[in-house]
């Protein structure tokens, strides 16, 4: 059996999945870190303060 899965997101858990999918992370896992990465990710977070009425 032959299973194929790219994903093309920043997954931080992506060790669950594989665990999931029942995938060996010694073997049929690979991990490609920000190194391999033509452009860097820019990352950033919006807070919104709402009020209960």
């Amino acid at each position: 059996m032959i299973r194929i899965l790219g994903l093309s997101a920043t997954l931080p858990n992506y060790l669950d999945v594989a665990s999931f999918l029942h995938v060996n992370p010694f073997i049929g896992l690979f991990y490609f870190d920000s190194r391999f990465r033509p452009v860097p990710l820019g990352q950033s977070f919006v807070g919104i303060k709402t009020t209960n009425k």
